[in-house]
């Protein structure tokens, strides 16, 4: 059963309940107070009566005249009193009747013995007629005279007022039932409306329509849920497209590597299999065996930064501390023979600070941004280090080919180049950048780009620092 059905019958189930028992409540306070009404009216009667009776008796008794037939006279006198429509009987004290207004009276014999002295007893009795009628039983003793006086009201008309009112009862409920059945379906279509659409919306996203939202009108409980949806959608699609942009880098990887793999093996296989097939000539053997060895280093540069990817994959280095201008030095040296074969220049400029850093992996970081400088035909490589409010600025700038503004969020990544062929012509694979943005990671910043084709690029990291004073060790 569906949440609507479930709602809708509930509310309706409490509604109708609700309603059966406030009816019910009204109409039986209605009817016992126009029953104690009638019975106080005929409490009344029945006083009016008895007083009048034994003042009568009072009267023939001190005349010495109360006799049977002068008690049934009096009786008669009761009777002719009585008001229009209450019926009337008087019984002596073996309960034989003296008089009475009706043959047909609504008690028996049996209703009358029993009666103690100033008793009054209410019936409600119902007749072979269909006549509902009230009652009044009670008995006195005036001198020696025991007598029982009866009296019965009709009433009809309180029991036919309740049936009127519970058939207009009936047609208020079921107006009611019928008008809250309607109002009820339509606010709770309204109501469920939004949850039906977050259905609908979960739905398509479970197709794979990520970019599904719902729109957000109310601020109630309904309202809050449908935020809340709408941000776990987003995080949905983001996580996917994280999800589908990692697989791709994946495939990209996989494909570019399997490529790289195979171009120098193919050509490392034809000039083995030609110098053991056939015999060269020394020149033929030494181009032969050069082209090998170059491929093979090629082979040996990539296997290194594979490996170097997949260590740094771990995040756990320690990070220690070193003066910034020694380690930039030390990458000036060892750049040295490198900027004389290139004939290249490399300016450096470093100022002296405490810097927190794994030694190994940043120099490697610094190393692939100056060799990424190189592979971009530069003149000028521009080396710094700049101590700036407890940050160290690492800068590197060349003067090279530059790099397109649509190709610079995509050069950390594995295997990336922006110009394969170059690249393969200086034997590069496309790890440097993304070694490098995985080292700065874990040294907890970002390399930032600034770049301009044919003018060069620019490229800056910043480390935690402190200031080395002098004589500090």
């Amino acid at each position: 059963m569906k949440l609507f059905s479930k709602v809708f019958l509930c509310t309706l189930s409490i509604l109708t309940l609700s309603l059966g028992v406030a009816g019910y409540y009204l109409i039986s306070t209605s009817f016992n107070a126009s029953l104690q009404r009638e019975t106080d009216r005929a409490l009344e009667q029945y006083q009016l009566l008895k007083f009048n009776l034994q003042s009568a008796m009072l009267g023939a008794y001190e005349k010495d005249s109360l006799t049977r037939e002068t008690l049934s006279a009096l009786s008669q006198q009761i009777v002719d009193l009585a008001p229009e429509g209450t019926l009337v009987g008087v019984y002596d004290r073996n309960t034989q009747s003296l008089i009475r207004s009706n043959t047909a009276v609504p008690w028996t014999i049996e209703d009358i013995k029993g009666i103690a002295e100033n008793e009054v007893h209410y019936n409600l009795l119902l007749t072979e007629e269909g006549n509902n009628f009230l009652v009044t039983v009670g008995s006195f003793i005036q001198g020696d005279q025991k007598v029982m006086l009866c009296t019965a009201r009709n009433i009809n008309e309180i029991f036919l007022e309740c049936k009127n009112l519970i058939k207009a009862y009936q047609t208020i409920y079921g107006v009611v039932i019928l008008i809250s059945t309607a109002v009820m379906l339509g606010l709770f279509a309204i109501l469920m409306s939004p949850i039906k659409k977050l259905t609908q919306a979960t739905v398509r996203i479970a197709e794979g329509k990520y970019f599904e939202r719902v729109t957000v009108i109310t601020r109630d409980e309904i309202g809050v849920l449908g935020v809340g949806f709408n941000r776990m959608a987003s995080t949905i699609e983001t996580k996917i497209d994280e999800l589908e942009r990692n697989a791709q880098q994946k495939e990209d990887f996989v494909a570019n590597f399997a490529h790289e793999l195979k171009t120098p093996l193919t050509s490392i296989i034809g000039y083995a299999d030609m110098i053991y097939q056939k015999d060269l000539s020394r020149k033929k053997l030494r181009e032969a065996t050069a082209y090998i060895i170059s491929e093979g280093m090629h082979l040996e540069a990539l296997s290194f930064k594979l490996l170097e990817l997949i260590v740094l994959g771990r995040g756990d280095f320690v990070l220690e501390q070193f003066m910034a201008d020694e380690l930039l030095e030390d990458i000036e040296k060892t750049l040295g023979p490198l900027m004389e074969k290139k004939k290249m220049k490399l300016e450096f400029i470093a100022q002296t600070a405490y810097i927190y850093v794994e030694y190994d992996l940043i120099k490697t970081l610094i190393l692939n941004l100056i060799d990424n400088g190189v592979k971009a035909e530069s003149t000028y490589i521009r080396l710094s280090g700049e101590f700036k409010d407890d940050r160290y600025i690492i800068t590197v700038a060349d003067n090279g080919r530059g790099i397109p503004e649509e190709e610079l969020c995509r050069i950390t990544e594995a295997f990336y180049m922006v110009d394969k062929s170059r690249s393969r012509q200086q034997h590069g694979v496309g790890l440097g950048l993304s070694i490098a943005a995985r080292i700065a990671q874990i040294h907890g910043t970002q390399l930032q780009y600034a770049s301009k084709v044919g003018v060069g690029t620019e490229v800056s990291f910043t480390l935690p620092a402190k200031e080395a004073r002098h004589g500090e060790i």
